[in-house]
């Protein structure tokens, strides 16, 4: 009893010992914190900083001849002229038309919600005046055909839903000035009640200056929330949201009646007429599939790309019937993305967790733009398949059961199997349940400390507690 006692307070002693340590290192960690910050590095927590990244579907602070040919389809007269870093529309030429649609289709997240930014300016015009203007536009494909003047870019698209930018007043499309913003549905061209702002009333009625034909760089949001069926346009000079302003908020819009569950291209469209023209070009576009207005267009924030593919691999271990999951995360350039949690990570069978244990809610892509998981306790008789969903994006694989280890199987009832030695037992601690069955009683050799098997029969040398 009395070394039991002594035990028992040394034990006492240790854990007092653990929680001094422990009250002093909490004193101590927000001072490593501040020196590390004074010294120009950081303490990253890389949870907290996947939940508060605000991710985009497309981020482009300027445009490249190669980001331009691997992500955009272009139709007509659109490019990014040589030197450039705008996607231009049309040049300074009558008669010309203009498109880009992002190659990669979009889903509706939720009703075809949608938040974009992006930075325009349309000049040079002729000397009879500017001509005709741009649009953004969704749509379910990513060509367009040739629609020059009045037409802007994006005539006979449907279904499609487009923000146009008008610089040139066709009367009979029931333009109200040339000078205006409105929204067009399914490719038609005639301006319902509504559906516009006549910018020139607008700068008279608010004291703005806003003449989209001018050569000024301006910077447009649009917003469309689902549930409100409602879709807001702001206008500014300057790329901060917070400066500019609500020039067209229109209700009753519902896209999903409109695209019908179908997947999404998102772009631009510009034409000149005759003898009109001028040059419409695109300087920066931001993009995500849901309602979430973005805040700026100035390149100095803290917006990021989100990934636009996934990979899903399987990998068997040393040990059977378990298996390292790693998912893939890359940007529309092929980019690794990190800081980004799965909106789903799931298996048919078995459990997954982090590679020590932890659960998948923890698990963020690292620098490679890699998930790492790893799966236990699959049911061996049937096929697994592994799912994971990131930003719309489905990604699976299965693993046959053929390419899993086979059941244990059970000796007859009333036979002795043959005998087996057991080593060097221990009293240390093991798992309460052994993974190599789904029944837990089973353990693999290294998951029972300090005990040896010589009982291999199934390949592999199990413990049976």
């Amino acid at each position: 009893m009395r070394i039991k006692r002594k035990v028992r307070n040394r034990i006492h002693l240790f854990s007092m010992y653990l929680l001094v340590l422990l009250v002093i290192f909490s004193s101590v960690f927000p001072s490593i914190t501040t020196l590390a910050e004074a010294q120009g590095g950081s303490v990253e927590n890389v949870n907290v900083a996947a939940t508060d990244t605000k991710w985009l579907t497309y981020k482009f602070d300027e445009f490249s001849n190669d980001n331009f040919n691997q992500l955009f389809t272009a139709n007509g007269a659109a490019e990014v002229p040589q030197g450039a870093n705008y996607i231009r529309l049309t040049p300074t030429l009558t008669e010309q038309s203009g498109a880009v649609f992002n190659n990669n289709k979009l889903c509706p997240i939720n009703n075809y919600s949608f938040s974009t930014a992006f930075s325009f300016m349309m000049s040079n015009p002729s000397t009879e005046g500017p001509n005709d203007g741009l649009t953004f536009t969704l749509q379910t494909g990513t060509t367009s055909q040739p629609a020059t003047g009045g037409s802007l870019g994006y005539y006979g698209l449907s279904p499609s839903f487009t923000i146009k930018y008008d610089t040139f007043q066709n009367v009979g499309y029931g333009d109200p000035s040339s000078n205006y913003i409105g929204l067009a549905q399914n490719g038609g061209l005639s301006n319902q009640d509504g559906w516009y702002t006549d910018l020139n009333q607008y700068n008279a009625d608010n004291g703005t200056n806003y003449v989209l034909s001018n050569g000024t760089m301006y910077y447009t949001w649009i917003d469309y929330d689902s549930t409100a069926q409602n879709v807001q346009v702001h206008l500014g000079t300057s790329p901060d949201r917070a400066n500019a302003n609500k020039v067209l908020d229109v209700n009753g819009i519902d896209l999903n009646a409109i695209f019908g569950g179908q997947p999404f291209y998102a772009g631009f469209t510009g034409s000149t007429g005759y003898p009109n023209y001028e040059n419409h070009d695109i300087h920066s576009w931001y993009f995500v599939n849901d309602y979430a207005p973005i805040e700026t267009l100035n390149p100095q924030n803290d917006y990021k790309q989100a990934a636009t593919s996934v990979e899903l691999a399987t990998e068997p271990t040393s040990d059977p019937g378990v298996y390292n999951i790693t998912l893939t995360l890359t940007d529309p350039l092929g980019n690794p993305v990190s800081g980004a949690v799965p909106d789903s990570f799931t298996t048919t069978s078995g459990e997954l967790t982090g590679l020590n244990g932890e659960p998948l809610a923890d698990l963020v892509s690292d620098a490679e733009g890699k998930i790492h998981a790893v799966l236990v306790n699959a049911d061996h008789s049937a096929d697994v398949t592994v799912s994971a969903n990131i930003n719309c994006i489905e990604v699976s694989e299965t693993i046959p059961a053929s390419e899993q280890p086979p059941d244990i199987e059970e000796p007859p009832v009333g036979t002795c199997p043959v005998p087996v030695s057991l080593f060097n037992g221990s009293f240390e601690q093991g798992p309460e349940r052994g993974s190599y069955h789904p029944s837990g009683i089973y353990f693999y050799e290294s998951e029972v400390p300090g005990w040896l098997t010589t009982d291999d029969a199934q390949g592999v040398k199990l413990i049976e507690i």
